[in-house]
């Protein structure tokens, strides 16, 4: 699947990673919760939420972690090929 690594060194409150299609709709939501402080790995399967696979093309990745100082994420446009 498709990856990223996330590092902090204070732990994180509530992790989100969540995949949209470029008209805006959520395609993948996965609430990862509580992260200790440290480098964490997550992936994406190219999965819906429905457990379909979704079709070929370019999707928005957002991560978002709630720390102490408040939220901190990213935005990536990733795309998707079989």
């Amino acid at each position: 699947g498709l990856g990223d690594v996330y590092k902090r060194q204070v732990s994180v409150r509530g992790f989100d990673f969540e995949v949209y299609d470029l008209g805006g709709r959520v395609i993948r939501r996965l609430a990862l919760g509580l992260l200790s402080a440290g480098e964490h790995q997550t992936s994406w399967d190219g999965m819906d939420n429905n457990s379909s696979r979704v079709p070929p093309g370019m999707y928005v990745l957002r991560m978002e972690a709630a720390i102490e100082s408040g939220n901190e994420g990213f935005t990536r446009i990733i795309g998707v090929s079989y």
